[in-house]
């Protein structure tokens, strides 16, 4: 607790928080595998999310991006771990299933959920470009989570977020025509219009 209250927002990471609390959430992942306590795999999700996110934006995986691409990067890759790990614990057996398997599907779903809100909020408050690239992660990041819980409702999100993710890169390749540019609002316009439904219609 001492060196997560003074490492955590430190650049470089001094403190080595990112290994030390990784290195926890592994243990106690681990940990709720062998023993089956799905309350112990809750917190390895808590402490993975926290190595992850202090490695990412401020310690050692940091890339030269802003600081909401860092952010956005982070919650990707604790929703990706965590979704693999719901994948193991479903191969095993079903005590496995319900102690890992669970928790670990609630956390990644969390994460990719708070990444597309946003997303979101970035795109109606400032106006910024939806990301073809996470919004892709995210149909995948649901992918998995579909085949590791066997889970209809997941596989129906997954097709609907592809589908946005088609959307935006159509909207991203019509983005630099002059008519796409200047028509008041663009959204609306029906070169536009007829591109996303052909898109659509081929998915």
């Amino acid at each position: 607790l001492l060196v997560a209250w003074f490492g955590w927002g430190r650049a470089g990471d001094p403190e080595q928080l990112t290994w030390l609390v990784g290195g926890y959430g592994i243990v106690a992942s681990a940990t709720a595998f062998r023993w089956r306590q799905a309350w112990v795999q809750r917190v390895a999700g808590l402490l993975l999310l926290v190595a992850i996110a202090q490695g990412v934006v401020y310690g050692p995986w940091q890339i030269d991006a802003s600081r909401s691409t860092l952010w956005l990067l982070a919650l990707l890759s604790h929703a990706t771990l965590m979704g693999l790990m719901a994948t193991v614990a479903g191969l095993r057996r079903v005590d496995a299933r319900d102690a890992v398997l669970i928790p670990s599907a609630a956390w990644s779903l969390g994460s990719a959920a708070l990444t597309a809100l946003v997303i979101v909020a970035d795109s109606m408050l400032w106006s910024r470009a939806v990301p073809t690239g996470y919004v892709t992660w995210i149909a995948l990041i649901l992918l998995n989570l579909a085949w590791a819980c066997n889970s209809y409702t997941f596989f129906a999100a997954f097709q609907a977020a592809l589908a946005v993710a088609l959307m935006v890169f159509v909207d991203h390749r019509l983005e630099t025509q002059p008519w796409y540019v200047s028509a008041e609002p663009d959204w609306l316009h029906p070169i536009r219009l007829q591109w996303q439904g052909i898109a659509l219609a081929s998915y």
